[in-house]
């Protein structure tokens, strides 16, 4: 009961541990994300500020040529999400509008004129969003003035929020994630989302959030309820300076969760089956214990022995509780010093009972080291760098020399490998199952030939490691990916069926993807597609 007690104890630190690191790194991702979404904005609103200080400084130059420079800027910026652009005389009066103003138009910003008018700053102003003959938009202005410095009224260009929010669809942050753009006044600009219309928040004002208020940092990140869907979030804010607008990027935190969850949930298996394999351990320690008692008499030569026996049992017992390994060879350890010492005596039964233990003992152990390594993959918080494949796949040859040897195989590993971004030590596992596999699945008829290349396609390489082994059914091709996925028994191939889920997990973590192609009896050509790494000029 100690035992056990100490191992979830030391499972739910892990776990906790687990969600925090996790919450610090999406947090981190999020506030990169406000920053790049903060420099989409920046840019985009001073591409549509220049262009109206170009066109006020070119009517004021020659005022005819209102149209022929309107045509122009047209041409320069996007013409899908310039809506309008219009001047408006100092009374408020509409001069000129391309396209021309819709008959149901007659909510012209007379705020911003006003604020125009009575300023002593030129500044760029944007207003809350506008219905405009079906479509939102959002009114950039400038004031106008005369030589004497009188207000002469005010240029406005009306652009589509896609114009802004158009940066969504170079991001991915899962289904519910979203991207905002507000004034400082609460109003909502523009917002983009997988699962809420466009339309929906557009104009909704908020209250009560940290980056509405001018006292609190100008960036953070928090947690929050949105007004819009009532979903909860992960929230990073920036507040521009020089203009009065701010970005938002924001997560749903049960997707942000996702991933924790899964390796949870396998760590929980893995101690779920520890806790029954020790159950059973001691169950079969006891059982054994008992039988000895049985044969104290008829065995008293070796009553020196079997005492020796039992306290290495209880030394076992005791070590149990520093290492969840350790205790499993142990166990396969002393289970066949006891078949060689009183075999003779032990039943058909009693031999199947502890043949059974160390199967399941070895099997065990193997299951735990690759639900170990499988949810330790991705994990290390050290930053990727570049890594030789050509060293790697040497490494990998060099491990599993022994094996090759003995099955007679031949190796060749191209000199032309890359360099990719990436682990090294997951990258050389990647190799060491793949080449691992292909010797244990060879042909009895010929010697093993294992070919590792590579070829450039688009933005990546695509490594090939081909065999001439037993090949795999077309049929199979997804399901050997799988966990615990086996196509054969354990009297034909040794194993636990997690290598290729392994190597399937370790590409996805370098943003890659692994596929075969295998004919039966022929052998197979596994793929493994990484991105290329971008050489700086």
């Amino acid at each position: 009961a100690l035992l056990i007690g100490g191992l979830w104890l030391a499972l739910v630190a892990e776990l906790r541990h687990d969600r925090t690191s996790s919450r610090a790194m999406v947090d981190t991702q999020v506030s990169n994300l406000a920053r790049a979404f903060e420099e989409h904005v920046l840019r985009t609103t001073s591409e549509i500020d220049q262009a109206l200080l170009h066109l006020r400084a070119e009517i004021e130059e020659e005022p005819g040529s209102l149209a022929k420079e309107i045509k122009l800027l047209r041409s320069s910026l996007s013409p899908r999400f310039i809506l309008q652009i219009a001047m408006l005389d100092a009374r408020g009066a509409l001069s000129y509008s391309d396209p021309a103003m819709p008959p149901d138009r007659t909510d012209l910003p007379d705020a911003s004129l006003q604020v125009h008018r009575n300023s002593r700053d030129d500044v760029l102003l944007i207003s809350p969003p506008a219905l405009v003959a079906g479509k939102w938009s959002l009114e950039f202005s400038r004031g106008m003035y005369g030589p004497d410095g009188s207000f002469a009224g005010m240029l406005v260009i009306a652009v589509a929020p896609e114009h802004f929010t158009g940066f969504y669809q170079s991001i991915d942050i899962g289904t519910h994630g979203s991207i905002m753009l507000l004034g400082h006044d609460g109003v909502i600009r523009a917002r983009a989302t997988r699962t809420t219309p466009l339309t929906e928040p557009m104009g909704l004002q908020l209250s009560n959030r940290p980056f509405l208020d001018p006292d609190q940092p100008s960036f953070g990140v928090y947690e929050v309820t949105a007004t819009v869907d009532g979903m909860i979030r992960i929230v990073a804010y920036r507040r521009l300076t020089h203009i009065p607008l701010t970005v938002l990027v924001s997560v749903s935190r049960d997707e942000a969760a996702a991933p924790v969850l899964e390796r949870q949930h396998l760590l929980l298996l893995g101690g779920g089956m520890v806790t029954a394999l020790l159950i059973a351990v001691f169950s079969v320690i006891a059982w054994l214990m008992a039988r000895q008692q049985h044969f104290q008499i008829a065995v008293a030569r070796q009553a020196e022995q079997l005492q020796r026996s039992n306290s290495e049992l209880e030394a076992f017992a005791y070590a149990i509780s520093h290492d969840l390994r350790e205790p499993l060879r142990t166990v396969n350890s002393f289970l066949s010093l006891l078949v060689r010492r009183v075999g003779a005596k032990l039943d058909t039964s009693e031999t199947e009972f502890i043949t059974f233990a160390r199967d399941g003992a070895l099997r065990m152990d193997r299951l735990i080291v690759g639900l170990l390594e499988y949810s330790r993959i991705g994990r290390r918080e050290h930053p990727l760098e570049q890594v030789a494949l050509t060293t790697v796949a040497e490494m990998a040859v060099a491990n599993l020399h022994g094996t090759i040897e003995t099955s007679r195989a031949t190796v060749r590993v191209t000199s032309g490998l890359p360099q990719v971004l990436g682990d090294g030590d997951e990258l050389l596992r990647l190799f060491q199952n793949l080449i691992g596999n292909a010797l244990k699945y060879r042909a009895e008829d010929r010697d093993p030939l294992i070919a590792i290349d590579c070829e450039r396609q688009a933005g990546s390489w695509v490594i090939q490691v081909a065999d001439n082994g037993i090949g795999i059914a077309a049929e199979h091709f997804e399901r050997i990916f799988g966990i615990f996925q086996r196509l054969h028994g354990r009297n034909e191939y040794d194993g636990c069926g997690i290598g290729l889920a392994l190597c399937r997990k370790i590409v996805e973590h370098h943003h890659g993807r692994i596929w075969l192609t295998s004919r039966e009896g022929e052998g197979s050509t596994f793929f493994i597609a990484l991105p290329a790494v971008v050489e700086r000029a």
